[in-house]
């Protein structure tokens, strides 16, 4: 279960989130003509995005991509690259999202008179990014990105961990862990994850190929996860981008549609 919280600069409920992982989710307010980043009304469990949704899909990605190519060419090239499989193939896992008051102060009332937030198009991702390769090795050289993208209408919720090829997973912690957490709103608000943790298990089935994927140097294919769990507790705006206040996210445990995917940097351009 996802959980969702409005509010601007007040904190007082997150405590709550970091022994849950999973409470809440926020918003600065309406969006501000931003040109989409997810479906309104994402079927529960696993669906396939209509074209159109792909499309919009793909280019909110492909514009958080430009937002952080200056500062983190990494997460940059792996938000291109989950937008190319979304285009092709569109799998996501619906996610139910309430209010997070509902976890937080209020009591048994207040609990029962929130309404649901409708529901989020979720998905998870392992990239590979080989860079070339040692010369005295003969080793690649690169890193693994691992992460997980959240979006309904033009917000796009983003955690990942990056780490070197031949070294472990770091801990997925905001802040502490090397983990990025990164929301997207509209076609400006950004905010970025000070405290919270991303965890995506391997991929524990991958069916299929992805089908006419359209970028060289990038292979695609569809996977499962046996869960994965995203939770911004604490977040800042980002200075520039009109965001204001705290956004927090969060849901844990869940099972996500997702790809496996590895980018030549010799061979492609998103890096």
């Amino acid at each position: 279960m996802c959980t969702l919280s409005s509010r601007r600069g007040g904190v007082a409920a997150l405590a709550l989130l970091a022994v849950l992982l999973g409470a809440c989710g926020g918003d600065d307010g309406p969006d501000d003509g931003g040109t989409g980043g997810g479906t309104v009304d994402v079927p529960l469990g696993t669906s396939q995005l209509s074209a159109a949704d792909r499309t919009t899909v793909a280019a909110r990605l492909g514009a958080a991509a430009a937002e952080v190519g200056g500062t983190d060419p990494a997460g940059a090239a792996v938000l291109t690259a989950f937008g190319d499989a979304i285009v092709a193939e569109g799998w996501v896992t619906g996610v139910t999202v309430t209010s997070a008051l509902s976890l937080a102060s209020a009591g048994p009332a207040t609990r029962a008179s929130l309404a649901s937030q409708g529901v989020w198009a979720v998905f998870g991702g392992t990239v590979g990014v080989f860079t070339g390769q040692n010369p005295q090795t003969q080793q690649a050289t690169g890193y693994i990105v691992r992460g997980i993208v959240a979006m309904r209408d033009s917000t796009i919720v983003v955690g990942y961990n990056t780490w070197d090829l031949y070294a472990l997973e770091p801990t997925g912690t905001f802040g502490h862990g090397g983990a990025q957490g990164l929301v997207f709103e509209g076609s400006t608000r950004t905010w970025s994850a000070t405290a919270g943790i991303v965890s995506l298990s391997a991929e524990d089935s991958i069916p299929s190929q992805c089908s006419g994927f359209p970028r060289d140097g990038i292979t695609c294919a569809n996977a499962s996860h046996a869960n994965g769990t995203l939770a911004i507790s604490t977040s800042v705006p980002v200075p520039g981008t009109g965001a204001t206040g705290g956004y927090t996210f969060g849901f844990a445990g869940q099972r996500l549609r997702g790809y496996v995917l590895s980018v030549s940097c010799e061979e492609s351009s998103v890096c």
